[in-house]
């Protein structure tokens, strides 16, 4: 009687860590910021931006070109370059711009198929905590991946 007690136990110890083993094989690794960054990879076509809530037009239909670590946006007038850090691990994954130097701005970001989404903080504000944020400094760009 014991040795059954004792069997089944046992059976029910394997049978719990063959599950274990089985649900961490499914589990999806975190990407590293390279492998992120690497995704992000291309040229863009600005759909959306407001900035702390109000509709920007100066950027609208602008082109957002992401080439290793910089991100460059260029409308009709103006192009503006930055270098970028991704947290792709954060949640939500968070976006650092000229995270060296004093005119730094702190973001989250999110990439849904072909559209990429960026909300960031400029002039020192506070990174924003989610998408549904609100605050001075804000600035939400949307994008679309400009196809091949």
């Amino acid at each position: 009687m014991v040795a059954r007690r004792l069997s089944a136990a046992l059976f029910v110890l394997a049978v719990s860590a063959l599950l274990v083993l089985a649900v961490s094989a499914l589990v999806v690794r975190a990407q590293t910021p390279e492998e992120e960054q690497k995704k992000l990879q291309g040229a863009y076509t600005v759909t959306t931006v407001t900035v702390e809530d109000k509709p920007f037009e100066l950027f609208q239909n602008a082109k957002v070109i992401i080439e290793g670590d910089k991100i460059t946006i260029k409308s009709a007038n103006e192009s503006h370059d930055a270098k970028f850090k991704l947290d792709p691990a954060a949640k939500p994954k968070r976006i650092n711009f000229n995270p060296d130097t004093k005119e730094g701005a702190e973001g989250i970001y999110k990439m849904d198929g072909d559209v990429l989404t960026i909300y960031f903080a400029k002039d020192g504000e506070k990174r924003p905590g989610d998408f549904g944020s609100k605050g001075k400094g804000l600035t939400l760009i949307v994008c679309k991946r400009d196809k091949k």
